[in-house]
């Protein structure tokens, strides 16, 4: 599983980066298996002008699902993070258990 982490308008420490590929690693860990990628992009919603609106926008691309994206916005970039991983999650495992369902198999190499 590949991640990969991009800031527009938010400066983040390397200790903060390490810190939320650590928690969105943890948070789809159960999942890991039917992830090839995750695109997570954060940004500042007001800009240069500052104010507490961040935004991440999380893509998961699957070994055998569709797409998911997943966006939220708030003060705090580490609990933004948190609850957009946690929704992944659940989405993930939503377009699985439907995929099986359906009788596809999951390829995963």
């Amino acid at each position: 599983m590949k991640l990969h982490l991009r800031t527009r308008h938010v400066d983040l420490s390397p200790a903060l980066q390490d810190q939320l590929r650590e928690g969105i690693y943890r948070a789809l860990g159960r999942v890991s298996p039917w992830i090839r990628e995750i695109d997570v992009v954060i940004s500042d919603t007001n800009g240069p002008r500052g104010g507490p609106d961040k935004q991440c926008r999380m893509i998961v691309r699957g070994r055998a699902i569709a797409s998911i994206v997943v966006e939220q916005t708030g003060a705090d970039v580490r609990a933004t993070v948190a609850a957009v991983a946690e929704r992944a999650e659940r989405a993930l495992l939503r377009a699985t258990s439907r995929s099986r369902a359906l009788g596809h198999s999951l390829v995963t190499s």
